[in-house]
């Protein structure tokens, strides 16, 4: 009895994990192909998932590259908001200043 509760244990941890990444796998479909009926997906995609995939990866490409180009120019040197002290730091090997120590010494 314990050899087929650990083996009953252990199909239902594999079947558990299969329905959560049959989940995830379902949640990266665009909500609009989850709506569609099986007839439907058939008739745009032919049936391939992987076109799905790609449209929305292209879409999604499309869309950051339309952000990109509609972006406010990057901040000039003279622009207190502009990211001076991390470039400092990369240019002086990327790591933090050091503060001197009060105590002299040396």
């Amino acid at each position: 009895p314990i050899r087929c509760q650990k083996i009953q244990n252990t199909a239902e941890t594999a079947c558990m994990s299969l329905r959560n990444s049959l989940q995830i796998a379902l949640m990266k479909i665009p909500k609009s192909v989850r709506r569609m009926t099986v007839k439907e997906f058939e008739e745009v995609y032919g049936g391939e998932v992987f076109k799905v995939v790609r449209g929305a990866v292209e879409s999604d490409v499309t869309e950051v590259l339309e952000r990109a180009r509609n972006a406010p120019p990057p901040s000039t040197p003279g622009n207190k908001r502009s990211n001076s002290r991390m470039t400092r730091s990369v240019v002086k090997g990327a790591r933090p200043m050091e503060t001197p120590s009060k105590g002299g010494g040396g």
